[in-house]
Order: structure tokens, then C-alpha cells, then sequence
């Protein structure tokens, strides 16, 4: 029988200047062929190449969204559109053209959007849907079935090349845009809290909302190509996204623009964030969220039971922030939160097993966005390790340790067999080297001896029990 891993040492090293190495260790395999036994290691983040895909057919693609012209001839003044992929129950694209009369001028509208015979645009939708902001006048719906049939005149707004180092998520906005745009927004309520006067916190949390509606407005506006463009019918929906935006004065106003949302839903949402009395935020609100992408994250990307503690770090941050008395224990909810997120990455997740789990995820047409994706994780894994919230004292940023990251492999008597990796700068969020020593049988009276180095951190060391797993 052959026996794999009989002894298993681990070493953790601070971060005293000693090189270890960076990453969890490989898994030992044994091949049995014949009468002989071999052992390969298997690092974390690699699995087979994908199979190969069959690419479907292109879905139907229209133009979506709305152009206003000062008349019908132009010049256009606004644009909220693009042209991309429906879903895929859509047979037909519509084109809606209106005349909008407000108080303030008289503009000339193009709706256009995915649709079926069944769900077709209709004048009096038109009508209800504008019955607020002016009156609808020379109303006409047309509709065809190829793709991009409905398509008016070409915008004439001229859109900024993105940088290397971002991705283009909505129209008008990068992602570091949009994080740091949406962070100043919540700068001034964080900055004076926490709030012994529930009036002033929904005060400061309404003036939240008006600034985060004037982001959203911004930033989907126009029709420069974005990232999540490729999901089929997402254009259609920016025109209620900034309607609902723009509307919105307040938390309460927000949350009533969403369909089939009661009012309990209303007042505990905000009575979360601005409590009258001293409570609990419920995890099971949390545990809704988290279920539709907790299998692919956890036993795809990354180690250990992930979701569960950023559920869990979420629910303690936001416990914290609302039995806070002064403003420096809200930062350090704050911090600490951040602080959980960015190890996490760094320490137990895989960008080469996020590669493969989007390979297998998204069409092959659509490969060439998982760069972006890895771009935009980068962002917002940046912007966390980076943020400065108002009022709080800096944090000394420790900087990580230099690790081994590999495994040498010798016979017992200390003879080099092979050895892979080398020395690292981790990453941030790091903070000691560690290292695992195994004995392995490899047959009848033959053994051999590997030592893995690794990147750690004190909240999450790797056991023997998973090297013999």
C-alpha cells in the first residue's frame, strides 16, 4: 500500500528578513505503474486546459438606449446608448421616436431596445414612462428583425482611450473613477460618525445619496464601449438606472424606486445604516447575497471556506460600526475589514485559477476580457489596500516579506533531486514565510523528502491534514 505524506512539519517564519516562499504547497500525487510508484507535485492554480467549445451563434444585437436631438434633423444634445447583444428571447429590435415637450424645450427622442412581438414598445409605455418629465407628442414604434436594424444616426461624442492599468466599466467611467468617485460621496457621512442623532445621520446619508445619484447619471451616460457590454440586454436597462439616479433625494426615495421592494425592506435598510437604538445587522441579509457565486469562488478560486468569512468579516465590520462611540473605533472596523479582504486575495486565492474558472465560464469569444477582469480585481483590490477614510490616522503600511516560493526535493541522506521557485517579493497583505516538510513513500523501502516555502499570514496557515488531503 502505498503511503503518501508519512510526516508532515511546518514551519512559519515572521517576517524577520528570513526568505521562505509564496503560495500554499503543492499536492502529492502518486501513479502506481507496474510494480513502481512515481510522485508529481501539482501546484495550486493549474488544472487541465479547457475543452474545446462549440461557439454559438451570435445572439440578434440592437441599438439600446435613447438619443436626444434638438429636432428631428439634430444636432444630438444627450446620448445613453449603445449598440449591443439581446438577450436571448429577444426575436425583434425596436426604434421609438417621440417628441418630449418640457418646460424647458421641446427635444426629439430614439428609444431603442430588444424586445419580442409579445413585449414590442407601445406609444402609451412611451407616455407612462415620461407622464413625469413632459408630455409625449408625434409618438411613432417601429420594429425590425436583423441585427442592428434599429440603429439611428452615429453619435458624434468622441470617447477617451482607457489606461493600461484600468478597465472601462460604464460609459463615461473607469473603475478607479467610479471607486473613487462613489468614495467621495461617502466621505462626508463617514466622517462624522458615529452619530449619537438618528436625524443627522439620515440627513448626512440623504446628501450620500443625491452625490452617489449624480455619479451613476455621469458615469452611464454617453455610449463609449465598456467591459460589460458583452452582457446581452445590459445597455437597455442604463435609461431606468439613471432615471431612478436622478429622482432619488433620498435613501428612502432610492430604495421605493425598486420594483416589488416593501417597506419593512426600506426601514431596515436604513435603520441599518442610522439606527434609533442600538442593533444587530442581520447575517442571513448578507447570506442572501452570497449564495449565487459562493461555489464557483470557494472550491474554484480560492482556499478554505471563503465566502463564509467575508460574510463573516462583513457582518462583524458592520456590528462594529453601529456599537461605535467614537470615530476611531469606526475606523478601525473600517481598517480591519479592509485589511481581512486584501490578505484574503493575497494568501488564498489564485489568479490562474480565476483564468481557468472564467475559460470554462464565459464563450471563447469572450476570452479576451479576462485580462480586463484580472485588471479590474487588481483596481478594487488596490483602491482597498490604498484607501484613506476621512478622519481616520494613517496606518503604517508594514511591507511584505521576501519568501522562498518552491519545493526542493532530496533523498533521505540529503542528496539534491530537483528543486523549482525561488525568491519572492509577496504581496501585500503577507505577513510571515512559512514552510512544509514532508516525507513521502515512494516505494517499498524508498522515501524521499520535500520542503515547500510559502507566502503566509498568521490568520491562515496551511495544516498537515490538507497536505495529506
Amino acid at each position: 500500500m502505498n503511503k503518501l505524506v508519512i510526516l508532515c512539519l511546518i514551519g512559519i517564519y515572521a517576517t524577520t528578513g528570513h526568505a521562505q516562499t509564496g503560495f500554499f504547497p503543492p499536492t502529492t500525487a502518486a501513479t502506481t505503474v507496474g510494480t513502481s510508484t512515481t510522485t508529481a507535485a501539482i501546484r495550486p492554480g493549474t488544472s487541465p486546459s479547457p475543452p474545446n467549445i462549440t461557439t454559438p451563434a451570435p445572439p440578434l444585437s440592437c441599438f439600446q438606449g435613447w438619443k436626444a436631438y434638438t429636432s428631428i434633423t439634430g444636432p444630438e444634445i444627450a446620448d445613453g446608448s449603445s449598440v449591443g447583444p439581446c438577450p436571448a428571447y429577444a426575436t425583434q429590435c425596436d426604434l421609438t421616436e417621440y417628441v418630449n415637450a418640457q418646460p424647458n424645450g421641446t427635444y426629439y427622442i430614439r428609444f431603442g431596445r430588444c424586445s419580442t412581438p409579445a413585449t414590442q414598445t407601445t406609444c402609451h409605455d412611451i407616455r407612462m414612462d415620461n407622464s413625469t418629465v413632459g408630455m409625449v407628442i408625434n409618438c411613432s414604434v417601429s420594429a425590425c428583425n436583423t441585427s442592428n436594424c434599429n440603429v439611428p444616426m452615429a453619435s458624434n461624442q468622441s470617447c477617451p482611450k482607457t489606461p493600461s492599468n484600468d478597465v472601462q466599466i460604464l460609459p463615461m467611467c473607469t473603475l478607479k473613477q467610479t471607486l473613487n468617485q462613489s468614495f467621495e460621496c461617502m466621505g462626508p457621512w463617514f466622517k462624522d460618525a458615529p452619530y449619537n442623532n438618528p436625524g443627522m445621520c439620515k440627513t448626512n446619508l440623504d446628501q450620500m445619496v443625491r452625490c452617489l445619484g449624480g455619479v451613476t447619471a455621469n458615469c452611464l451616460s454617453g455610449s463609449c464601449p465598456t467591459i460589460l457590454d458583452f452582457i446581452p440586454g445590459v445597455r437597455a436597462v442604463y435609461p431606468t438606472v439613471v432615471a431612478i439616479a436622478r429622482s432619488a433625494t433620498s435613501l428612502s426615495s432610492a430604495l421605493g424606486l425598486i420594483p416589488n421592494i416593501s417597506q419593512p425592506i426600506i426601514d431596515m435598510i436604513q435603520n441599518g445604516i442610522c439606527p434609533s437604538t442600538l442593533g444587530v445587522v442581520d447575517p442571513n441579509l448578507l447570506l442572501l447575497l452570497s449564495n449565487p457565486i459562493k461555489i464557483g469562488l470557494q472550491q474554484n478560486v480560492c482556499t478554505g471556506e471563503i465566502l463564509d468569512d467575508l460574510i463573516k468579516w462583513s457582518v462583524e465590520a458592520a456590528v462594529s460600526m453601529q456599537r461605535a462611540t467614537t470615530h476611531g473605533e469606526m475606523c478601525t472596523a473600517m481598517n480591519t475589514f479592509g485589511t481581512h479582504i486584501v490578505t484574503a486575495w493575497h494568501t488564498r486565492c489564485s489568479a490562474d485559477r480565476l483564468d481557468n474558472l472564467l475559460r470554462l465560464a464565459l464563450t471563447p469569444d469572450l476570452h479576451h476580457l479576462i485580462p480586463k477582469i484580472r485588471i479590474g480585481i487588481h483596481v478594487a483590490i488596490e483602491f482597498m489596500q490604498n484607501l484613506k477614510l476621512p478622519g481616520c490616522p494613517n496606518v503604517p503600511v508594514t511591507p511584505a516579506p521576501v519568501c522562498f516560493n518552491g519545493t526542493v526535493v532530496t533523498y533521505p541522506n540529503g542528496t539534491f533531486i530537483s528543486r523549482n521557485g525561488g525568491y519572492i517579493q509577496c504581496q501585500m497583505g503577507v505577513n510571515e514565510c512559512g514552510s512544509i516538510r514532508a516525507v513521502n513513500t515512494v516505494a517499498p523501502g524508498h522515501t524521499i523528502h520535500w520542503v515547500t516555502g510559502f507566502c503566509s499570514h498568521t490568520n491562515f496557515r496551511p495544516t498537515c491534514d490538507q497536505v495529506r488531503a
